[in-house]
């Protein structure tokens, strides 16, 4: 049978945001943060330095603890 791992895992808060611009071209960017609070500020942020969100997915990821 298989062994189960003993890693602690933690959860982050993830969003993958494209930004549109004015000349047509579009950026990609992924977001993660500790708390869903932490990930929707950044986002905030990057939509006030960036531009107009084209598209946007909030999901759940979970990481090993380092």
């Amino acid at each position: 049978m298989g062994q189960t791992s003993n890693v602690k895992t933690r959860t982050v808060y993830c969003a993958e945001v494209e930004i549109a611009y004015d000349d047509g071209e579009y950026k990609t960017f992924t977001i993660s943060g500790c708390t869903p609070g932490m990930r929707n500020k950044a986002m905030d942020r990057l939509i006030e330095d960036e531009g107009e969100v084209n598209y946007c997915r909030n999901y759940k990821e979970k990481r090993p603890v380092l």
